[in-house]
Order: structure tokens, then sequence, then C-alpha cells
């Protein structure tokens, strides 16, 4: 998904979230935000702009706020509570980071200097979730001061000089300098000038500059004094020095906080611009709110609540008509998510239908959904909600859950798994095997160890029920159909949702959720990219294959490279390595998928480009269908490395763990001290030397030693073949993975060490 769609899904997300955040009327169906949407859009343009100042510390701040025009928001520590930052985010139109303590050094890999004195846990928890949430979630404009512009650089990626005095001998504590400013940035368009003196307040400043930042002012012993973002398009400035406290004597300060004060306004008319348009999309009610889990819940069939202009629906011939509600589940999915809250820190995503399924009923597809034209725009906002959370999702985590909540009373006292018997979670089974779906480690294994009943019973190859094997919204926004979000329909019998028992079943499913989470789901979120939503900054420039024949696990990859500060990040589609992406890069990565898709999508123009690219000193890294690529073996296969795929008719021999043995040159390549190892296979290939003569023969660094035989694939072919291969190609490096070591825990260091090898310049020592 490129930037700006990602963007925009983001944005339609915020204002389907607005409506719960505003609280609609079960009656009416109308939010107070859609009461100000009505208002002419002069009278949403001058509403004053709402800036949030975190932990405040001072009361300058404040009157600074107050007399550029805006009104202060005092925000109180939530100890990283999403549910108030989900609020502080949809209503806030500014964010201000005051000064105060020191960030933690743990949040860069350091042990804390002595003169470092960190921040109390309250409100480090918290400044850190609004910094990131505020960064990530919003276009809205942030200032730091002090240690709100080191919060952003360390929100990007970067890291802090614990203490200046100590490492470069020189004091910026309560004294004043002179800065310089960038003459090309937003900060030296604000104050009109490039130099001026500044009041100093800080012993911590700048190292490692964060991904997506720039640097636009330094004092004259080189001390980072100001960063911005690249992004050309958001008010987003971090500054060392303390301007609300030049208020009275300098006026140039004040223009920091007028420029901060417009672009917050400017913010505000979007608002409302967006809120105008969120009445075309849905007049219904409905719970919709974002999270900060890879988890989505939805809940279309609990609701009671009429929908204004909406008729009853009928049963008309050819319908699948069922005007029941299913008792008590959105009670219950509210809970769940309170439950998931205190299990795992943070909450999910939540879409949930208010309405009586009388009127509509959002599980079925739009011919059995409703019998009324008014009903289309409340059916297409609820299911638009979620495919924004799933894209919301996608791209902070780069996978997820999605649990539709539902009830059933054909089977009281059990809970009915529905995933069309495992294509709307083909993802996971691809990335995972089939345990992650059907075995004892998987949601109904977990909630099996709850003391669920379930059906159909673990570890068994039963089909599941025939009438609850997922409806509508698990096929559509499952994977089903591709994407990398897997959805699980689950029918709770009565037993399980009766109102005196609500808090106790919310918190085994949340124990259920949160265990197979720990097991299956990503725990870290991608790391930002940067203004253009392309490249990361860092040593090392490599450019990932993100188009056809690119498989779900690039996320991995990515989510693997984002963790290495070295590497910068370029994602390119194949006609942009045609038309010469690959200039400025030091490394080409193909991921997993299909090869044969990818080799045929570059066409030879494309593959030419890359092997001219390696050939004249380029690095190539190719994982499973990426390694496929690299050989010499199809018609649309790069010449990359000296080597034939061994019995390519059985190519899809399945999916799992098995071990490999690295050879003394892979043991010290890949820095390992074990020599047999588990990593995850998904039908790579199995490599033998092709013994091309105008290619230099590979070097094997590691072979496989178990093997996976099914889909009549033949046993003890795979035994014994490559399985990590690196060679040369003219003057440049390539190293190919059969396997998956992005999607091993514990094995993604495999990337950086192949990085280190095919590099033009080393980044291990």
């Amino acid at each position: 998904m490129n930037v700006n769609t990602m963007r925009s899904s983001l944005t339609y997300f915020t204002v389907l979230l607005l409506t719960a955040l505003g609280g609609i009327s079960p009656v009416t169906g109308q939010s107070p935000l859609e009461h100000a949407a009505t208002a002419p859009s002069s009278e949403v343009q001058s509403r004053k702009p709402l800036i949030g100042i975190a932990s405040l510390t001072d009361g300058n701040y404040v009157r600074a706020i107050r007399e550029s025009g805006a009104i202060p928001v005092i925000l109180p520590n939530t100890d990283g509570s999403t549910a108030e930052i989900d609020e502080y985010l949809q209503r806030l139109d500014g964010l201000l980071l005051p000064g105060g303590p020191d960030i933690p050094p743990s949040e860069w890999g350091e042990e804390p200097h002595s003169a470092t004195k960190v921040l109390d846990d309250d409100r480090y928890h918290f400044e850190k979730a609004l910094t990131t949430a505020w960064i990530k979630r919003t276009k809205k404009p942030l200032l730091g001061i002090c240690l709100g512009s080191q919060w952003i650089n360390v929100a990007h990626g970067g890291s802090l000089v614990q203490d200046i005095p100590s490492e470069f001998g020189v004091n910026h504590r309560d004294v004043s300098h002179q800065i310089t400013i960038e003459a090309d940035s937003k900060l030296a368009a604000i104050f009109g000038e490039h130099n001026f003196e500044v009041n100093s307040l800080h012993h911590q400043a700048v190292r490692r500059l964060g991904a997506g930042l720039r640097i636009v002012a330094k004092s004259p012993d080189g001390i980072v004094e100001a960063t911005e973002t690249t992004d050309p398009d958001r008010f987003l400035i971090g500054v060392q020095w303390h301007p609300e406290k030049l208020w009275d004597q300098d006026s140039r300060q004040r223009k920091l906080f007028q420029a901060f004060i417009a672009a917050a306004a400017s913010s505000t008319s979007t608002a409302g611009d967006e809120a105008l348009k969120k009445k075309t999309t849905s007049n219904a009610a409905m719970t919709i709110k974002a999270g900060n889990l890879p988890i989505i819940l939805t809940a279309p069939h609990g609701g009671s609540a009429t929908i204004p202009g909406v008729p009853e629906r009928k049963g008309e011939e050819g319908s699948r008509f069922n005007p029941r509600t299913d008792e008590n589940t959105d009670i219950l999915t509210e809970k769940l998510a309170d439950a998931l809250e205190q299990k795992l820190g943070q909450r999910p995503y939540v879409v949930m239908a208010r309405f009586h399924r009388k009127y509509i009923d959002v599980n079925r597809p739009p011919q059995d959904a409703f019998e009324s034209d008014a009903a289309a725009a409340t059916y297409d906002a609820y299911h638009a909600a979620i495919a924004s959370a799933g894209e919301e999702v996608t791209s902070r985590w780069g996978r997820g859950l999605l649990l539709d909540i539902h009830g059933q009373s054909a089977q009281p006292e059990v809970v009915l798994r529905g995933t069309q018997n495992g294509k709307t979670v083909s993802h996971l089974i691809k990335r995972c095997g089939h345990e992650a779906v059907f075995g004892q480690t998987s949601l109904f294994g977990q909630l099996t160890n709850q003391g669920f009943e379930v059906f159909p019973l673990v570890d068994t190859v039963e089909l599941e029920s025939p009438n609850y094997t997922g409806g509508h919204t698990v096929m559509t926004h499952g994977s089903r159909s591709g994407g990398t979000i897997d959805a699980v329909q689950l029918e709770l019998g009565t037993k399980y949702r009766k109102s005196e028992t609500t808090e106790e079943i919310a918190d085994k499913l949340a124990n259920a959720i949160a265990a197979f989470a720990k097991s299956y789901l990503p725990a870290e979120e991608l790391k930002p990219d940067s203004g253009d939503g392309s490249k990361q900054v860092g040593t090392i420039a490599v450019g990932v294959y993100l188009d056809q024949g690119a498989g779900p696990s690039v996320n991995d990859l990515l989510l693997a490279l984002s963790k290495f500060d070295q590497v910068s990040v370029t994602k390119l589609t194949a006609e942009q390595i045609r038309n010469g992406g690959l200039d400025g890069l030091d490394i080409l990565m193909h991921p997993g998928g299909s090869g044969g898709k990818q080799g045929r999508n570059l066409d030879e123009p494309g593959r030419e480009k890359i092997r001219n690219f390696v050939r004249d000193g380029g690095g190539y890294i190719g994982i499973c269908a990426g390694a496929y690529l690299a050989t010499a073996h199809y018609p649309w296969s790069l010449n990359l490395l000296d080597a034939k795929v061994i019995d390519t008719q059985h190519w899809n021999r399945g999916v799992g763990s098995v071990d490999i043995e690295l050879t003394p040159a892979g043991l010290q390549s890949l820095h390992s001290t074990n020599q047999k190892i588990p990593i995850h296979y998904a039908q790579g290939p199995l490599l033998a030397p092709a013994n091309n003569p105008d290619i230099e023969d590979y070097e094997e660094l590691a072979s496989f030693q178990t093997e996976i035989a099914k889909n009549g694939a033949p046993q003890g072919v795979m035994i014994g073949t490559t399985a990590i291969a690196r060679g040369r190609f003219g003057q440049g490096r390539v190293l190919c993975f059969s396997p998956h070591p992005e999607m091993t825990k514990g094995l993604e260091i495999f990337v950086l060490d192949a990085i280190d090898y095919v590099a033009r310049k080393p980044v291990l020592e």
C-alpha cells in the first residue's frame, strides 16, 4: 500500500472513529460532531484550535498557547492508557511536548550515565505512548521543546547524547548561545532569519538522527539545536531551547508559536471538511475505535438501536433473513476489549454495530443485507471502518487478526470456529503452518485450555459446522482474498453469553487470545517511513521489491529490517527498477512469494537492470522466491547464482520448521555458534550447483538436514540439498536463503549478516 493510500485510509478511519468519540445517539444516529458539521464552513474554520500540553511543567507554555490564539488543554498522565490517548488524537488539533527530565536511555539500548535523571514512570509511559501515536497515526502539528524535541527524535528511532559536558566538554545548561538555522528549512521560513541567540537549559541532545527527520539548527560547538520532519506537508518541529520563556523579551520566539497555532487552525478546517464528508457515509449507531494491537474485534448482531429512515426488513423471497440479535455479543465484545488491554497493555481495534439486525445484517453480502436503498450508506460505512482498521494494522504491524464475535444456539455449550475451513486464515497457515489454526497452540487450542468446548475439536481434520463456516465479514476482510489480515468467526453458544457471566467469559477469551497473540502476532510495529513513505535514514541503502509476486512474508522482512539502525529501506516496484530505481542503492532484496511472478513482472529489461546493478558492485539477497529468482534455472531467472533447482515438479512440498546444518563458512558468515538450527521453511528451492561456466560457483553456507515432503513430494530428496548459498557476480555479491530467517524468531539477525556480506561497505564489526 503506498503512502497516499495509507494516509487516505487512516483519515477515513479517523472520521469514522469520531462517531464513537462524539457519542452517537442510538435514537437519532447523530453525534455532536455531526451537528457541528452541519454549520457553515466559516463557522467550522473560526473555532479556536485545541492544543494539548503533555505533562505541564511551567505556566509559560499555557500563556504562549493562549496568547497565540488557541485553547491550551492540559493533559494528565494516563500511564500509556490507549483509551485516553485515542481521544486525545481525535479531539486535539495540535500537541506540545514540554521540557522536563531525561528519557530512559534503554529506549536506544544504552545504560544510564551518572548525570542522567530519568522521568518518573507515569510520565515516561504516557509521553512515550502519546508521542508515538501522534507521530504515526496523525498528520496534526507537533511542537517539541527541549525534552519534547528529544522525544520526537527517539520516537523516530533516534538516540541521544546522554550528557553534553561529559562527552563534549561544553555546557548548554543555564546559558545563552547562538544558533545557525538551515536556510531551506521550515524553521528558517518561520523566523525569517538564520542566526540569533537563544536560551539553553539542556544537557542532552540528538546523537543519531531518527528516520524521517532532518537537522535544521546547530550551536557553534556543533550540538543539534532543532530538527523537523522531512514531510513538507506537516508541521513537526523540535527545538532544544525554551521559546516559551522568551515570550516577553524576544518577539521572534512568538513567531514559532504563531506558526504552530496557524498549522493547528488549518487542521481544524480540514477536520471540519472531513466531518462534513462523514455525514454522507453513515447515520447509523456504531462503536468504532482505533487500537494499538494488531487485533480487530467486530460484532455485527448485538445491537438494538433503530436507524432513522431505514425500514425493517420483511424477508423478501430469496433473501437470507434472520431478524434475531446475538444477545449480549455487544457487551461481551466491549468487555473483551477491556480485558485484552489489561493483559496485553494495549487495546484492540473495535468496529461494532449498535443497530438492530432487523434493519441491516452487515454480515451478509449487500443483496442479502438490506432491502432499502436508505440502508446502503450505513452498510458501506460499517465495512469501510473494518477495511480501514485492517489497512492501519497492516501499515503498523504488517499483519494481524480479525475476530468476528457472534452468538449461536444450535450448540449452546460450544464455541464454533468459522474460517471457511481455513480459507479466511490462509496467510496464517502459509506463514506458520496448520498448527497455528488447528493445533494446540492455535486460538481454539488456547480456548480449550481456558475450559471452553470447541468445534471442530483441536488437532482434528474435521470440517467446520456447515451453517457456521464464517460469514461475509471474515470472507471479505480475511486473507481468503489475499492480504495479511487473518479472520476468524467466533460463534459463542448461549452458555457463554449469559449476562451474569460476561466478565468471566471475557476474561477467559482474553487469556486465550493473548496466548495466541504472543505466539503468532507481531509484538513490535514497523519502523515509520520518512516523509515520502518510501525511505528510511541509515548507512546501507537497501531496496526491497514490493510488487507482483511478493508474498505476505515481505512484511516480516520489512519488520526485521526496521530493527537495524544501519539500514535504510526503499520499497521498489518492477517499473521503478526498470526506470533507474536501483541508482544510489547498495543492496536489492527480493522476498518470498512467487519467483516466477516476480521474474516475469520485471520482464527482461528489469532483470537486466538487476544483473547490471550486481555486476557493477551492488549486492543481492534473495529469500525463498527471491532465491528461485536468483538461480540460473528458469527462463525468468536472474542468473546471478550458479544454481539449479532440484525436483521442480514438487515445489509445493509444504510449510513448517526444518533443521539446517551450517558449514564452517556458514558459521563464520552468519556469526552462529550453533551448527544445527531449526528454521521456518515455506516451499523454498532445493539448490544444487548448475555448473554454468559463465557464473562463478557458489559456496554452500547451509544444507537441509530434515525435510518436508507433502503434496506428493518424494521422501529423501530435500535432505542434503543447499539451504543457504552465497556467490559473486561480476563485482557484486549474492546471498540466497531457501528458508525464511526473517520469519524465524531469533534468526532475524541472519538478514543483517547477509547484508554485511553483500554490502559495498561493511555494517558489522
